[in-house]
């Protein structure tokens, strides 16, 4: 029973392992919006031209969980993302009800 147990454990593992990687593509969430990049700081402020539920000014909450990539879904920097870069930003859907409104992006894709 210990072999079995010990086995399934090394398999799951294992898969998790193989999940990691620089494939950005993989990443998933529920909304996205477009957006032009204002400011580069702390947070990232856009005013978002293009989503379903969105509009106007918005500020970018980011860490190291978020994954930054290019238009061809290559992983790159934060630095990268400069003022005046069109950006899709890939969110939760919660939105932060403050002033500007904020979201936490899991992924950053510059168009």
């Amino acid at each position: 029973m210990k072999k079995i147990i010990k086995s399934i454990l090394l398999l799951l593992t294992m898969g998790t392992l193989v999940s990691c990687g620089n494939d950005t593509s993989t990443v998933t969430s529920d909304y996205s919006m477009k957006a032009v990049v204002k400011n580069v700081g702390e947070k990232i402020e856009v005013e978002v031209y293009e989503a379903e539920y969105a509009e106007g000014i918005y500020w970018i909450n980011y860490d190291s969980g978020t994954v930054f990539s290019d238009a061809r879904d290559k992983e790159i920097s934060s630095e990268k993302i400069k003022a005046g870069d069109k950006i899709e930003i890939f969110f939760s859907g919660q939105v932060m009800m403050s002033y500007p409104p904020q979201v936490y992006a899991i992924k950053i894709k510059k168009l």
